[in-house]
């Protein structure tokens, strides 16, 4: 992208303008068709030239020999490749191989902190294998949703009829209202989580167990503050007796430690005259990266159970 450079000599190579990947200038001695003057052999060099419009770029610069019919060096040749768009994608590559192994040990952590927990308050077998099918069953509606959007979050709206959809058509046991705003991938496990939980009480225990119970989940955006804040409302309705709210629990751990740890926010159970009713609010995360740093190999998220 600029006009061609004449050099009378190797000094004069610093008419042009590249350098090695740790930054460093590339001085003239060290261009392949000075290396290939000076030794006589073939060599090449990878660099980022410094183009004529000011832009950079990954350049291949491959030198050979030019002899004669008595084998006597008579000059050099080089080609220049243009080589930037394979570098960057051997670059976006290698950081997506990173950061699936980050999110494979996120994963298990988590997978691992669930099964722990569960287990030490599951009172037989049976109840272990229901209560952690479903909690490993709402991680991976997060992730399947997470994967439609290469891993940029996921919708709100969406996320909430997935996890009630084994109960029902829409609008049948449960309405669905809100705006549709999408989550960070850290927000929205965590909220597969939270909503797995009330969903699978409501089924044991409150409105979707009951004949005539019926559930209302709704949000609200507040524009207001630094931040968008939602406010998801869960209210139950149709029980014959008042519920009462339980104290300890996994389910209520899990609830309280994801919304407090992973979401930054807070959440409220009421029992009403008629069914449960829940109350989470939560700043909405800014948006992510599709490949977020990976500080070390060791750089695994705590999990959110204890």
């Amino acid at each position: 992208r600029h006009p061609i450079l004449r050099s009378s000599d190797v000094a004069a190579y610093r008419a042009w303008e590249a350098y090695h990947a740790d930054g460093i200038r590339v001085e003239g001695h060290e261009y392949p068709l000075a290396r290939v003057l000076a030794t006589g052999e073939p060599a090449d060099g990878e660099y980022r030239y410094r183009r004529g419009d000011g832009s950079d770029g990954w350049v291949w610069i491959i030198g050979a020999p030019v002899r004669d019919a008595q084998g006597r060096m008579t000059g050099g040749v080089v080609a220049v490749v243009d080589i930037d768009a394979a570098k960057l994608a051997a670059e976006h590559q290698r950081l997506l191989v990173a950061e699936l192994s980050h999110r494979v040990k996120n994963v298990l952590a988590v997978v691992q902190a669930i099964a722990t927990a569960t287990l030490a308050r599951a009172d037989t077998l049976a109840g272990f294998r229901d209560a952690f099918e479903g909690r490993l069953q709402a991680l991976a509606i997060a992730h399947s949703l997470l994967l439609n959007t290469d891993w940029r979050g996921l919708g709100l709206r969406e996320l909430v009829e997935k996890v009630l959809a084994p109960y029902g058509e829409p609008g049948t046991r449960a309405s669905v209202r809100g705006e549709d705003r999408r989550l960070g991938t850290k927000q929205g496990v965590a909220m597969a989580l939270v909503l797995h939980e009330l969903a699978t009480n409501a089924a044991k225990h409150g409105a979707l167990a009951a004949d005539d119970g019926r559930l209302v989940v709704e949000w609200r955006i507040d524009e207001d503050g630094a931040a968008p804040r939602v406010t998801l409302c869960w209210r139950e309705h149709g029980l014959a007796a008042r519920p009462t709210v339980a104290r300890r629990g996994l389910g209520l751990r899990l609830i309280t430690r994801s919304v407090e740890g992973d979401l930054n926010g807070v959440v409220d159970g009421v029992a009403d005259t008629d069914g449960m009713n829940w109350t989470i609010s939560f700043p909405l995360a800014a948006r992510q990266p599709l490949v977020s740093p990976i500080r070390s190999q060791d750089d695994v998220e705590r999990p959110f159970l204890p």
